[in-house]
């Protein structure tokens, strides 16, 4: 089963959020999940606010796959955005 949730950058923290009920948070697992297009777009609508605020930037659709540890990115640009950086940081 798939559907849709929005990811969004936090722009205090630089982070990766998705929006959830009830605000934003860094865990894809609190997601509030789209089951159809009509539902994604007005869940996309309801982020617009946190734009005009400041809070966040460049909120946009991301389509997932529904299993049971929460939702996954279905496209590698999402999958990393979610994992974080794929090599190793210099530490220092």
């Amino acid at each position: 089963m798939s559907g849709w949730i929005v990811s969004a950058n936090d722009l205090a923290a630089g982070t990766v959020v998705y929006c959830t009920a009830g605000g934003w948070s860094g865990d894809i697992g609190d997601a509030a999940v789209a089951a159809d297009r009509d539902a994604a777009k007005k869940l996309l609508a309801a982020s617009q606010p946190a734009v005009r605020d400041n809070r966040v930037v460049g909120p946009y659709l991301v389509e997932v796959e529904l299993c049971r540890g929460g939702p996954s990115p279905l496209r590698l640009r999402e999958q990393l955005r979610h994992r974080g950086p794929s090599v190793a940081q210099a530490k220092g």
